[in-house]
């Protein structure tokens, strides 16, 4: 029966699709974004060819027709950052739909970020994620490590870096993705547009992960806690 996950897993993102998709038109699109960066006096691009589109990062990866759409630039919390929509396209059998989603991105060596993705999933998505593990564990944050997955390729320098107070953000923030790595951070909810009421209580929302994730930036020992080997993912069974 796990062979249905996948399929269940498709349908809510065709639903999800279908009613944001209700809601936007390009130009719509368009002329929010254009009103969102005129009041907060950020610039604005509305065909984005300033975005460094990087394969490293998986957010780069999902799907075919990838492209970067409006762009927005300024400074959150002092700091410079920019926000885009990105789009892409899944093929499912018969089945195409394009995806929307929101991300914020801080270019900054400060960040001193280790190669990482971050994203939800509970025990049974990653049994069937595409993502290659193994993910890594942090016991002193049990709720965190039940709802997301944390991967990268030094264990060590992600429990420095989330134990602690960049855990208990996403533990009060769910839903969030986050991908960093060679002083980039993309921060972002996975098919989602943010519309323009909207803007103000994301932006809030971004500033405490993006402070987080600054707050860290020096830490060169663990924070107090359990510590746990990295958890591999089980190989499954063909299904019968």
């Amino acid at each position: 029966m796990i062979w249905l996950i996948p399929a269940l897993i498709v349908a809510f993102v065709l639903l999800v699709w279908m009613t944001v998709r209700a809601q936007w038109s390009p130009e719509k699109r368009r002329k929010e974004l254009s009103a969102v960066a005129e009041g907060l006096g950020w610039g604005f691009e509305p065909q984005a060819t300033g975005v460094d589109v990087d394969p490293a990062f998986p957010l780069f990866n999902s799907g075919g027709r990838r492209q970067v759409n409006e762009r927005l630039w300024g400074t959150l919390d002092g700091r410079p950052v920019e926000v885009f929509d990105y789009q892409y396209t899944v093929s499912t059998g018969q089945n195409r739909y394009t995806a929307l989603q929101t991300v914020i991105h801080v270019e900054d060596p400060a960040l001193a970020l280790p190669t990482f993705s971050l994203r939800p999933e509970n025990a049974v998505q990653r049994r069937v994620s595409v993502l290659p593990g193994p993910w890594t564990e942090l016991l002193a944050h049990p709720e965190f490590s039940k709802r997301y997955a944390l991967r990268g390729p030094d264990h060590a320098a992600l429990r420095i870096r989330f134990n602690g107070p960049l855990a208990g953000v996403f533990e009060s923030n769910r839903g969030l993705y986050a991908e960093g790595g060679n002083g980039h951070l993309y921060i972002y909810r996975n098919i989602v547009a943010v519309r323009q009421a909207q803007f103000p209580g994301w932006l809030e929302e971004m500033t405490g992960v993006l402070r987080a994730f600054y707050a860290t930036a020096e830490r060169t020992t663990p924070y107090p806690g359990p510590l746990a080997p990295p958890l591999v993912p089980p190989t499954l069974a063909p299904p019968t």
